[in-house]
Parts: C-alpha cells; structure tokens; sequence
C-alpha cells in the first residue's frame, strides 16, 4: 500500500452533474454561470481537502483541484487560480503548457504544506451546506432560458463535433460569446 498513489479530486464538474443530477426532481437548479458562486459546492470541495489531510495525505497523495477553461485568458487565469493552492491543492489542471508554466508561479508564492497544515487546524465543512440543492430561486424569463440552453447546446455539439470529426477528447469549443472554453465532458 505505500507504494500506491492517492489522489482526491476536489474539483468542480466532476460533481456539479451529479448534484444537478440529484436534485432535478426538486426544481430547476441555478444557471451554470451562478454554479461555482453556491454554498454547496465550496463546503463540498473543503470537506475534500479536509478529508485528504485528516486521512494523513499530505506529501503522500495529490490534492488536485480545478481546470482552467479558458485557455486565450492567461492573465485571468494568473490571477485567480492562486486560490487553489491557498485553499489546499497540491496539483491542479490547466489546458497548456503555456499555462502549466504561469501556474507553477503559484506553487512558488504558496508554501503548500504549510498552508495544508494550516488549513488542517480549521473545523471540518458543513456537511448542511453540501447537502443544500442549488436550486433557483427566482424564475428565469424565456430569453434566459433560451439562453442558457443555447449555451449548453453548444457546448455539448461544439465538443462532440471536435470529437466525432477530429478525434479530439478535449479541445477548445467556442461558446455564443465566441470565447474559447475547454470543453471534456
């Protein structure tokens, strides 16, 4: 067992199905735009990361957290995605090499482990706020709806075309603002 490797993804998409997924019969559920701003998903990621450190993986297991979509916004990307090894990740993903190298900057301004042991010390997260449904709370008019669904459309065609005529798996699908986003689900 010592020599396996661990890894905890505590990563956004990979349960924003899901959680969409199990609450449908509830109501509809917030745009994906307000997705990543909901109490569960923050609570959810923490209690990853809280899981991880607690289960003693600190400098044996990765601690990986989210993709960078947006590959033509590399400035963007330098300033936000310093919040992922603040809040514990000790890897996360990007969409180049370009993007790999600026991101390691963060690795050099956060002393990971000291930041692990840190967040080690704070209560664990709520499991009341990863069990709150994102649900929509107010109704959304017919152009928002269109739109919203406009947006996923192409992003799920934008993506199987890639796939299906270029046997790409992962690729940079432009959304209706023709920006960029990598597209892998």
């Amino acid at each position: 067992a010592s020599s396996r490797v661990f890894f905890i993804n505590a990563g956004f998409l990979d349960r924003t199905g899901d959680e969409i997924h199990t609450c449908m019969v509830a109501g509809p559920v917030v745009r994906k735009a307000d997705m990543k701003k909901e109490p569960w998903i923050k609570a959810y990621e923490d209690s990853n990361v809280d899981i991880g450190l607690h289960s003693n993986f600190q400098g044996r297991a990765q601690i990986g957290k989210g993709m960078w979509a947006k590959p033509d916004s590399m400035l963007a990307m330098l300033e936000a995605k310093i919040a992922e090894p603040m809040a514990g990740a000790s890897t996360a993903w990007v969409p180049s090499p370009l993007a790999a190298a600026l991101h390691s900057i963060h690795y050099h301004r956060v002393e990971v482990p000291q930041r692990q042991m840190q967040l080690a010390m704070r209560p664990p997260a709520s499991v009341n706020l990863i069990l709150e449904p994102p649900l929509l709370k107010v109704k959304l008019d017919a152009h928002d709806i269109e739109e919203e669904l406009r947006e996923s459309a192409q992003a799920i065609l934008g993506y199987v075309v890639r796939w299906v005529d270029l046997g790409v798996g992962c690729s940079k699908v432009p959304d209706l603002q023709n920006v960029g986003l990598m597209e892998d689900r």
